[in-house]
């Protein structure tokens, strides 16, 4: 079975990434869905308008060793304690599309989790993981501190091979399960919610 999540030999250090994010000026955290204020987001570095690296140099020397030239987009993601996010999938750090999501937690605690395919995992200070969003995921956090996570979107190339699962029959199942999943919302998107449905062909486009 397919698991979507990988968690890499590679350390990091989540005290001074945390320690940078806490005293950058720009560290303002906006909503990502308008329904869940709990969960929350910044946009670090995309390939058209933002990039805030050289204010960042522990994340900047962290992306450069990932691959700058391969990385499509740089976030910090916050879920708020006591909160959760609900079931999903992903357009953005899709196999799919060539690209898989970096996760680098620089400030959890054990009672943050997260679901991929229905099994749980706490992802633990100075650890790299890597998630394909295509593969259904929630998380929740039952703590009472913040859970932050860098999240780096890299795309597919020899340089960064190591981050991505090899390619298997329960890999070519999913993606061909989720390909289906995808064109259902197309249709359904293309009636009910065109304008939305455009956007997000457009800011994959970007992505890609």
């Amino acid at each position: 079975m397919y698991k979507a999540i990988l968690r890499t030999d590679e350390t990091v250090d989540a005290s001074l990434l945390h320690e940078e994010f806490s005293n950058w000026p720009n560290a303002k955290l906006n909503p990502i869905y308008a329904e869940n204020s709990d969960w929350t987001g910044v946009c670090v570095y995309n390939r058209s308008d933002v990039n805030y690296l050289d204010e960042l140099p522990a994340l900047r020397s962290l992306v450069t060793r990932v691959g700058l030239q391969h990385v499509t987009g740089v976030r910090y993601f916050n879920l708020a304690p006591k909160s959760k996010l609900h079931r999903h999938r992903d357009m953005y750090g899709n196999l799919l599309f060539g690209i898989i999501r970096i996760h680098i937690p620089i400030r959890t605690n054990p009672l943050a989790i997260m679901e991929v395919e229905k099994k749980c995992y706490h992802l633990g200070l100075n650890e790299l993981w890597c998630i394909d969003t295509s593969g259904l995921h929630s998380i929740w956090n039952d703590g009472h501190e913040n859970r932050i996570h860098i999240v780096i979107d890299v795309k597919r190339h020899p340089e960064t091979e190591k981050y991505f699962p090899r390619w298997s029959p329960s890999v070519i199942t999913h993606l061909a399960y989720f390909l289906m999943i995808v064109a259902w919302k197309v249709a359904r998107d293309s009636v009910y919610q065109p304008k939305s449905l455009l956007k997000r062909i457009v800011d994959l486009k970007k992505e890609i």
